[in-house]
C-alpha cells in the first residue's frame, strides 16, 4: 500500500458495517465527530486518534470491519493516550458471539417458570445491554461495584427505562380518556366498558414495569356504575381476560375489599390455573385459595414505585465479622448508597420524561406519576444467617429471635433519617429473592467460604446454596414453633408490605408424613385449616368431608414458610423431596 492511503480521509474500497445492518465506505472524519462529540476530546486528540486507528485497519487489508470493531480500536487507544476515564462513554455494549448463540438456543434459563421462546432470548440479550448501559452510564461506579460485589442488588439494572412497580386506585379512572401512540381510550360510559379499559392499561402497564401492577379500589367502579348485582360476573370475565391480554407481561395484583368479589376470584382459581392475576386483600376478609394472599398493612393509595434494592443482610454481617466492624455502621454506609442509586434511577426517569414526547411516560404522567414524588423500595434478604454470623451461632434461642427483631426496627429508622435527609419516599417491602438469595449466597461462599458454609442452605457440592428471604425464618426444634412465628411476625409489622406463602394438600393421606419428618425442619408448618366450597365455611383442622353439611367438596390447606418465592422456583432437589412427601399446589406469594 502506498503511504497517500494512509493520509485520506476516504477509501470507498473499504466499508464499515454499523448495527443497522448498513454499509458505508471508510471515512475517517466520521471517527473524529464521534470521539468529538461522546467524549468531549478536542480535535487534535480525536484526529490523532482516527489516524492511528485507520492506520491500523489499513495495514490489515481488511475489504470490511464492523463498528463494534473500530470502537475497540478507539477504546485501545484512548486507553494507551490515558484517557480512561472516557471508556465508558465509548464502550461497545453487548454479547459475545458465544453468549449470543447460547441465548439463542434457549440454554441460559432466563425465566425460570416460563417456556423458554425465542421472544426470551431477545429479553435476554435486551436486558443484558440495558443492564451494562445503566452500570455505565446511570448509576454512580460506587453503587455498581457494590451491586457486582453481591453486598446489594439493584432490581431493576437491567429494566432501567422501566418503573419497579405500579399501584393504582382504578377509581380515578372513572372519567379518564387518552390518546396516544397506537394507545386509545375513550371515556368509560357503562360498568363494561371500564373494565375493557382496565385490562387494555393492564396491557399497557405491565410490559412497563419490572415486577408488578397492582390495582385497589374496585368497589367504587360497581357502586358508581350501578351494577351490584352483576358484579361477581364482570369480574370473572376480567380476571379470565387477562390471561390473554397479559401473555407476555407480568402478573397484575388486585387488592380487593368486598367478599362477593373475593368468593367470585376464588371460585374462578379453584377451578383452573391463572397466571397473570393474584388478588390480595385483609385478614378479616381471606378466603383460602390458589392466588389469594393477605396483605394487613395494604393501603389503597396510588403510588408508583421507581426502583426496588434488595440488601444482603449476610454480607454485610460478614463484613463486620471479618473486618471488624460494626454491622449497623456497615448497614448505614450501604444504605447511603442505596439513596444514591435512588436518585440516579429518579434523574434518568425524568430525563426520559422530558424527551421522549408522547409515551408511556405521557401516560403515566396523566395517571399521576411524577418522578420527583415516586416512592423506592427496600428489601432484605437473608436476616437469619446475618444473625448466625453476629451471634456466632447456628441453634437459636429467644435472645436471638429478638436480636433479628432489632436488626429491622433499626433498619426502619435508618430509613426514616434517610428519607429526611436525601427527600426521597422509601418502603421497606418484601420481593422476589428466588435468584437474589442464590446469587448472594454464592458470591459470598466464594470470598469467605469458611464462614459462610457454616450458614448458608443447600447443597454446597453442587452450588444449590441459598439464604433464606426477607423476613423469614427456618423452623429450629429447640425452640417452639409458635414463638418463632411470633417473632416473625413483629418483625413483620415493619413491612410496607409483607408476605406469606400458602400451599394447597392434594395427598390427604400424606399430611403428618409431611408436618412431621424432621428432613423437612427448615420449612415451617404454622397451620392447617380446611375450606368447605358447598357451605363456605373455613374450620382448623383436616377434614375429608365438612364437619358442617358434611359435604366432600373440601380442600386442605396450611401455611408454610419457605426460603424460597414463588413456590415454582424451588431447585429441583427440594422439589424432588416434596413429591416423595406430599403431592402439593403451590398459589399465592
Amino acid at each position: 500500500m502506498n503511504n497517500n492511503k494512509y493520509d485520506s480521509f476516504e477509501d470507498k474500497t473499504i466499508f464499515v458495517k454499523n448495527g443497522n445492518q448498513e454499509a458505508a465506505p471508510w471515512d475517517r472524519t466520521r471517527i473524529i465527530a464521534i470521539l468529538m462529540e461522546e467524549s468531549g476530546l478536542p480535535f487534535q486528540i480525536a484526529e490523532k486518534i482516527a489516524d492511528d486507528v485507520q492506520k491500523a485497519v489499513f495495514s490489515s487489508n481488511l475489504k470490511s470491519v464492523s463498528s463494534s470493531l473500530l470502537r475497540e480500536l478507539v477504546n485501545l487507544k484512548l486507553l494507551e493516550y490515558g484517557y480512561t476515564k472516557i471508556l465508558n462513554k465509548t464502550r461497545v455494549l453487548g454479547l459475545a458471539v458465544s453468549d449470543v448463540k447460547d441465548a439463542v438456543k434457549s440454554d441460559i434459563p432466563y425465566n425460570a417458570v416460563s417456556p423458554l421462546s425465542p421472544f426470551l432470548s431477545s429479553m435476554y440479550i435486551a436486558d443484558t445491554v440495558k443492564s451494562q448501559f445503566a452500570s455505565l452510564n446511570v448509576f454512580s461506579e460506587k453503587s455498581v461495584d457494590l451491586h457486582y460485589q453481591g453486598k446489594f442488588h439493584i432490581n431493576g439494572i437491567k429494566g432501567i427505562d422501566r418503573l419497579f412497580s405500579v399501584l393504582l386506585d382504578v377509581s380515578k379512572l372513572l372519567n379518564f380518556s387518552y390518546t396516544g401512540d397506537n394507545f386509545f381510550l375513550k371515556k368509560p360510559l357503562s360498568c363494561n366498558d371500564f373494565f375493557r379499559n382496565l385490562e387494555k392499561i393492564a396491557g399497557f402497564l405491565s410490559a412497563f414495569v419490572n415486577s408488578s401492577v397492582t390495582f385497589c379500589g374496585f368497589e367504587k367502579i360497581f357502586k358508581y356504575f350501578e351494577c351490584e348485582s352483576t358484579k361477581k360476573s364482570i369480574f370473572s370475565d376480567f380476571i379470565e381476560n387477562l390471561e390473554t391480554v397479559l401473555l407476555i407481561g407480568n402478573p397484575v395484583k388486585l387488592y380487593l375489599k368486598d367478599k362477593d368479589l373475593i368468593t367470585a376470584a376464588s371460585t374462578l382459581y379453584s377451578h383452573g390455573f391463572y397466571l397473570k392475576s393474584e388478588v390480595i386483600t385483609a385478614k378479616e376478609n381471606y378466603v383460602p385459595a390458589r392466588n389469594i394472599a393477605i396483605y394487613d398493612a395494604f393501603t389503597c393509595e396510588s403510588k408508583f414505585i421507581a426502583e426496588n434494592i434488595t440488601v444482603n443482610l449476610p454480607g454485610i454481617a460478614l463484613e463486620s465479622t471479618v473486618k471488624g466492624k460494626d454491622f449497623f455502621k456497615q448497614l448505614q454506609k450501604h444504605l447511603e448508597n442505596i439513596f444514591s442509586a435512588f436518585s440516579k434511577k429518579g434523574v434518568f426517569i425524568e430525563k426520559l420524561m422530558m424527551v421522549r414526547g408522547r409515551s408511556v411516560f405521557d401516560f403515566l404522567k396523566k395517571l399521576g406519576f411524577n418522578p420527583l414524588s415516586s416512592f423506592y423500595a427496600v428489601s432484605i434478604c437473608g436476616l437469619q444467617e446475618a444473625v448466625s454470623l453476629l451471634r456466632e451461632k447456628v441453634k437459636f434461642g429467644l435472645q436471638d429471635y429478638e436480636f433479628a427483631f432489632e436488626i429491622v426496627f433499626k433498619l426502619k429508622e435508618m430509613l426514616k433519617e434517610l428519607e429526611e435527609k436525601h427527600k426521597i419516599k422509601v418502603l421497606l417491602t418484601d420481593s422476589d429473592q428466588s435468584d437474589i438469595s442464590y446469587r448472594f449466597a454464592r458470591q459470598d461462599l466464594k470470598f469467605e467460604p469458611y464462614y459462610i458454609s457454616k450458614i448458608v442452605k443447600g447443597e454446597i457440592a453442587s452450588g444449590g446454596v441459598y439464604y433464606s428471604q426477607n423476613a423469614s425464618f427456618s423452623l429450629n426444634r429447640y425452640l417452639d414453633v409458635n414463638e418463632v412465628i411470633d417473632i416473625e411476625e413483629r418483625a413483620k409489622e415493619y413491612f410496607d408490605f409483607p408476605f406469606k406463602t400458602i400451599i394447597k394438600l392434594i395427598d390427604f393421606e400424606n399430611i403428618k408424613v409431611f408436618s412431621t419428618d424432621r428432613k423437612y425442619s427448615y420449612l415451617m408448618l404454622t397451620q392447617d385449616f380446611s375450606v368447605c366450597y358447598h357451605c363456605n365455611v373455613m374450620e382448623s383442622g383436616i377434614y375429608k368431608s365438612c364437619p358442617k353439611c358434611l359435604s366432600e367438596n373440601i380442600v386442605n390447606y396450611f401455611y408454610l414458610y419457605s426460603n424460597y418465592a414463588p413456590f415454582q422456583k424451588l431447585n429441583r432437589a427440594l422439589r424432588v423431596m416434596m413429591k416423595k412427601v406430599a403431592y402439593y399446589e403451590e398459589f399465592t406469594i
